[in-house]
Order: structure tokens, then C-alpha cells, then sequence
């Protein structure tokens, strides 16, 4: 996705800086290692042997051992339940694959449960394109003006991509990557003009692909690792609506809206920024499998999701971006613009046979009024 900053990702957002580093203090402390989750360790009662009698040492002697063997395996048992209901998907209702969306079960749905089923399913598509615009706030989208726009498309496996930026100024294509080379588009030649080989990074891009939010390329472990923990430590932060059949174009998808609300994290309302600190959850690095959020750490959303009924796949995104909220949970006096955006996920993601043939400038096929 390509948020409405230059793409190196470092400028704050609305007074807030992205997060790169661990996850915010939750208000512990003391040393690490002696604290459990739902409470501070306990020590396991030191037992003292009494004077050995005559014929029965080693029955008592017996005895203890096994009363201290059962504290000590009743004390971890109690750490590994607290430890594991940290992470433990109590979160997350469970999606029935044998679920079909049509009239008669659409209303029957739960909403959360087919979010995260949307979210793990594309989470796991290896090759990923999407096409997107932006627009600076809410009044330039009713007016059409659009600030940015791309098309790109990765392999996961291969670290293949292509990435085509749009000039908004001039309606036509402004730039293209092609791997690590970059080619300019010069209108007055009509041709591509200046390769560079070295002038593209798909880490650097990385926010480009997808719809800022999903990322792709992951294994089942992985997605679920990063779902666990929006479901769990982010409880809340994604709250899905009543989805419901609607029809596009002559095809029927299913309207899914989502919100996204900032949650109280350490004292601080945090928005975006939690989906960063769940990717981290996966054990991937940016080099591994490139991925950073389009949005602000601190910023919410109102969106919806257009779903295909029967692969449950996102076809398209529209994303309304919300206030950053102050310690108090009230949106804070001074705002940036809030960047409305527009994803159509392009199925099947296929490379061009020649990267440099299609001259178009990236263009969604959805229409705008579409919401």
C-alpha cells in the first residue's frame, strides 16, 4: 500500500513516531524472570523432614519427595496455563470451513470469524497484487484527486516484483521497478528512459504491496502467530460488522465492514502500530519476507472488505483512516489530513512476460463510489 509519506517510513505521524523496536511496557515490574503472567511467582514451600524413626526413614523419606514433586509439578502446571493464556486464541471465534455464503446463511455469519478467516487466507497467497490510490483526506476522494497511485505485484518465494507508480498530475505512468531497477517514464518520447540498475528495494517498496494491512507470503504457523496475537494482547483493535451479499459488475461478493479502533496500550492509545508488533510474532526479519504496514501507528480506520464468497479472499478494500487519540481515548486537538484509500486485489497475480510492455498508468477497475 503507499501511504501518504515518503516511502523510507521515518516521518512521525500526527506527533507519533513509528514503533520499530519491542512492544510498549504493560506496567510490570520487576525482574523479568520472576514475573508470571497473572501474577509474581510463588516459591514452593520448603518442607522440613522430621527426625527419622527406627524401620520408616526411607517411607518418609519417600513421602516427601513425592509431595514436593507434586507442588513443584502443580506450580508449573499454574505457569504454563497463565503463560499460555497470554497467547492462547481464546480470541479469535472459530470459522467452519464447511460454511457456505449464500441468502439463506449470510445473516448467520459471524463477522469476527469470517474477518480472521479473510485475514489467514490471504496472509497465505504467495504472490500478491494489488491496485491502489490514495487520497489526501476525505474531501479530495469525493472530488476524485488523486495523491498517489501504484500497482504492484510480489512473489514471496522468489522476492520477484514490479511495482509501477502513478503521476497523478499528469494522469500517466511515472516510474517502474522491475526488481532492483527503476525506469522512468518520459511523456514527451513516450518511452521509458534513465534504467537504474540499484534504484529499487522491495524492502523499501514493501508497503506498497497488499493493502497496507494483510501481508502475504506467510506459512500457516506464521499467520497464525500473528493473528494469535491481534487476537489476544490486541483484543478489540479489529472489530468487524454485519456482512452482507451485494452486487458489482454482474458478480456477487460479500460486504464485510471493519473497524479499526485504537487500543490502551502502556497508557497510550496505539492504532496501527499493533499490527507491526504481531507481524513480529511470525520471527520474520524485513529481509526475510518484506512487509510494513501503510498506516499510522497511532491511527484507527473505518473500512470494508469485498470478499469473493467462495475462496473468501479479499477483491477490494476501501479504507477511511480515524483520529489518533490522546491518554484521555479523545482524538487529540491537532490532526494530519486522514488519507482515504482504495485497494483492488488483482486475481489471478500473474508476471508479465515482458515487465515494460503495458504502458497504462495503474488504474482500479472498481468504481470509486464503491465504499
Amino acid at each position: 500500500m503507499t501511504p501518504p509519506y515518503p516511502p523510507n517510513g521515518q516521518q512521525p505521524w500526527n506527533g507519533q513516531q513509528p514503533w520499530q523496536g519491542q512492544q510498549p511496557p504493560v506496567g510490570q515490574s520487576g525482574p523479568p524472570s520472576q514475573y508470571f503472567p497473572g501474577g509474581w511467582q510463588q516459591p514452593v514451600p520448603q518442607w522440613q523432614q522430621p527426625p527419622p524413626r527406627k524401620r520408616r526413614t526411607g517411607l518418609i523419606v519417600f513421602g516427601v519427595v513425592i509431595v514436593v514433586l507434586c507442588l513443584i509439578g502443580v506450580s508449573i502446571g499454574i505457569y504454563a496455563l497463565r503463560s499460555g493464556a497470554a497467547e492462547a486464541d481464546e480470541g479469535r471465534p472459530e470459522w467452519d470451513p464447511s460454511t457456505q455464503i449464500n441468502a439463506s446463511t449470510i445473516n448467520e455469519i459471524d463477522p469476527d470469524a469470517l474477518f480472521w478467516e479473510m485475514f489467514e487466507r490471504q496472509s497465505q497467497e504467495p504472490v500478491v497484487r494489488t491496485v491502489e490510490e490514495t487520497y489526501q483526506d476525505k474531501a479530495a476522494y469525493v472530488a476524485g484527486v488523486v495523491e498517489y497511485g501504484d500497482d504492484t505485484i510480489v512473489d514471496y518465494r522468489s522476492k520477484q516484483y514490479i511495482k509501477t507508480s502513478l503521476d497523478a498530475d499528469e494522469g500517466t505512468i511515472q516510474a517502474r521497478c522491475v526488481g532492483d531497477t527503476s525506469y522512468s517514464w518520459a511523456s514527451y518520447r513516450n518511452g521509458w528512459h534513465d534504467p537504474d540498475s540499484g534504484g529499487c528495494r522491495l524492502r523499501r517498496h514493501a508497503t506498497y504491496a497488499g493493502d497496507g494491512i494483510i501481508p502475504g507470503g506467510l506459512t500457516p504457523p506464521q499467520s497464525d502467530a500473528m493473528i494469535t496475537h491481534l487476537t489476544t494482547r490486541y483484543s478489540g483493535f479489529f472489530q468487524a460488522g454485519k456482512p452482507e451479499l451485494v452486487d458489482i459488475g454482474g458478480k456477487r461478493f460479500v460486504r464485510l465492514p471493519v473497524r479499526a479502533e485504537p487500543v490502551n496500550t502502556g497508557g497510550l492509545y496505539w492504532g496501527f502500530q499493533v499490527v507491526t508488533w504481531s507481524f513480529q510474532k511470525t520471527g520474520l526479519t524485513a529481509e526475510e519476507l518484506p512487509y510494513m504496514q501503510g498506516n499510522g501507528p497511532g491511527e484507527g480506520a473505518n473500512m470494508a472488505y469485498y470478499l469473493d464468497p467462495e475462496t473468501l479472499l479479499p477483491a477490494y478494500h476501501f479504507r477511511e483512516q480515524t483520529e489518533v487519540l490522546g491518554e484521555d481515548g479523545k482524538p487529540n486537538a491537532k490532526q494530519n489530513p486522514l488519507p482515504v484509500q482504495r485497494v483492488e486485489f488483482v486475481r489471478p497475480a500473474e508476471f508479465p512476460a515482458d515487465p515494460l510492455s503495458d504502458t497504462r498508468p495503474p488504474t482500479l477497475t472498481w468504481d470509486r463510489s464503491v465504499r
